[in-house]
């Protein structure tokens, strides 16, 4: 039987910009998928694909689980599809809705 093709979605080319990143930054960071499963806590496989954008709608809190071991914060994220989001916003049925991504780090700290 032939290997069934993945679906398309409307989200494939974030997930392809989303796995580049946390791959990247995992690199950077000198860590092994194994690694940061193990530190994350969020399964070797669910990384895996991730990674390799098989998952195009992943967990939010996979993602920041993630992003919190390899050091990726959520303002890269921002500057990564922020301007996408924006423009969905001012098309979608919630159009106008703001959203805000806050790098949890820095509004922890005191001024």
């Amino acid at each position: 039987m032939p290997r069934q093709q993945r679906q398309f979605s409307r989200y494939i080319a974030d997930a392809e910009k989303l796995g580049k990143a946390l791959r990247e930054a995992r690199s950077e960071a000198g860590m092994t998928q194994i690694e940061v499963a193990g530190a994350s806590g969020v399964p070797y496989s669910t990384l895996r694909a991730i990674e390799r954008a098989h998952v195009q709608e992943p967990s939010f809190f996979a993602v920041m689980d993630i992003c919190w071991v390899i050091g990726l914060r959520a303002n890269k994220l921002e500057d990564l599809f922020g301007k996408a989001r924006a423009s969905r916003a001012s098309t979608g049925p919630n159009a106008g809705a703001r959203v805000r991504v806050i790098d949890v780090e820095a509004s922890n700290e005191s001024p």
